[in-house]
């Protein structure tokens, strides 16, 4: 199916009738490129948000939590190999590449080549993270769900704002 110019899965999930039941739902808002794919973002800000707005109209967004996305793709023709933030980060400085920012997926991403392969990488940082957190405020979602602890970068963390579920910001 097709929403709001993006393919939906709507099966095999009947996300109504789950949300009947369930406390909260994680939505996988990531993954949105892989193998068998060109390279693109992890997750790209408005396939995220449609995503969402796919999703609202059948859990009230009290018991949906967004997907974020902590790895990084590496694309070499068509093998792609998954990395933390920490191992981007020292790919790019031992390459020489430059971090670009594209502005439509709000994704941060660089390329270089080696032995005789275009090497193309999208990842999240602080940035592209805190812009879909955005999101999550937005359209006054549960909260936010987060795919997998440790590969992210640290600087994330560094706002009082950012927290994980069942934790709150200091009193004052």
């Amino acid at each position: 199916a097709m929403f709001g110019g993006f393919a939906v899965m709507s099966e095999p999930y009947d996300l109504k009738q789950i949300a009947r039941f369930a406390d909260f739902i994680s939505l996988m808002t990531y993954g949105q490129y892989g193998s068998g794919m060109p390279p693109g973002p992890v997750a790209g800000y408005f396939w995220v948000e449609q995503s969402i707005r796919y999703a609202l109209q059948f859990v009230p967004a009290h018991k949906l939590s967004m997907g974020l996305g902590f790895w990084a793709y590496r694309w070499c023709n068509q093998q792609i190999t998954y990395s933390g933030y920490a191992d981007i980060a020292n790919l790019a400085s031992a390459t020489g590449a430059v971090p670009r920012w594209h502005a439509w997926d709000r994704s941060p991403w660089f390329e270089f080549d080696r032995d005789g392969c275009r090497n193309v990488v999208w990842y999240e940082n602080e940035r592209s993270l805190r812009e879909k957190l955005k999101l999550v405020h937005q359209y006054r979602l549960h909260g936010y769900s987060a795919w997998r602890l440790g590969q992210e970068d640290q600087a994330f963390w560094g706002d009082e704002g950012v927290r994980p579920i069942g934790h709150s910001a200091p009193q004052r």
